[in-house]
């Protein structure tokens, strides 16, 4: 069996992890997440959900990787973007493995201390090009890295939904993001703008596990692949964290994307710097 270990805020986290595992075809596998949304991405065998309730975090997460982690024996156990943990809780005794591997996007640089990573590592995966400390910190530990370029999921336009699919009469703008509504409302007023600037009457489709409640702008929801909606939009917006920016490749001239400042994902950076990804 594998292990992945996907400790980070949003989703993008554990749908990039998604996609790498049917790229891999992994079939026996474990996720170990705080994530409660892990559910709309794996099936409930799959989940060891950590639930720190009213714990002191830190106290909770050494019962969590006492009774989740330190009994099972892993074939290949991957740690998703932070090393040491994104509270630098693993150790070297929880994790029993026979390969260990750093599976990760770009990092933003000086903001988090892979100085306190405590894990032998067999492997580096980058899934896109690394910040200069994820590369100081792996040369420095000879840790090898192997470049990978996940491939685009397959948009299947069949289950588009009719609201859309039957919206002929005018320009179709999709805002895609999840959760955050102040950014979501970012998103809404820069499709305005551009509004303003065109002289268009568009109709604006919001897929999100948030609504945005304007009467004008409709909400898709319980969407998991807005890809199947790419082609048929106008204009798409978002933010520009690792899976939406990869997953418009092909649509850039329909991008709009603003980059949200994160404490550990840049992604201006990656917004500014095309060869970001391979």
């Amino acid at each position: 069996m594998d292990g992945f270990y996907v400790f980070g805020g949003g989703m993008g986290h554990l749908s990039r992890i998604k996609k790498f595992i049917a790229h891999q075809k992994i079939t026996d596998f474990k996720i170990f997440t705080g994530n409660p949304a892990a559910d709309r991405f794996f099936t409930p065998d799959k989940i060891m959900l950590f639930r720190p309730g009213k714990s002191d975090v830190q106290s909770a997460l050494e019962q969590y990787k006492a009774t989740s982690l330190q009994n099972q024996y892993f074939d290949n156990f991957y740690i998703d973007c932070f090393p040491a943990g994104i509270l630098y809780e693993l150790t070297t005794e929880c994790i029993k493995a026979n390969q260990i591997h750093y599976l990760t996007r770009h990092v933003k640089e000086n903001s988090y201390q892979f100085d306190r990573t405590a894990i032998k590592f067999d492997s580096c995966i980058a899934l896109e090009r690394l910040s200069a400390d994820q590369v100081r910190f792996l040369k420095e530990r000879n840790i090898p890295i192997n470049h990978l370029q996940l491939p685009i999921p397959k948009p299947n336009p069949k289950i588009v939904s009719k609201e859309f699919r039957q919206c002929l009469d005018k320009p179709r703008w999709l805002i895609v993001h999840s959760s955050n509504i102040d950014e979501i409302e970012l998103l809404v007023m820069k499709a305005d703008q551009l509004v303003e600037m065109e002289l268009i009457k568009p109709q604006i489709f919001l897929i999100s596990d948030n609504n945005f409640e304007r009467d004008d702008v409709y909400w898709i929801k319980n969407e998991m692949n807005p890809i199947n909606y790419f082609s048929f939009a106008d204009k798409i917006f978002s933010g520009a964290g690792f899976n939406m920016m990869h997953e418009l490749r092909g649509y850039q001239e329909k991008q709009v994307s603003l980059p949200f400042q994160r404490r550990y994902d840049d992604q201006q950076y990656r917004l500014n710097n095309s060869e970001a990804s391979f």
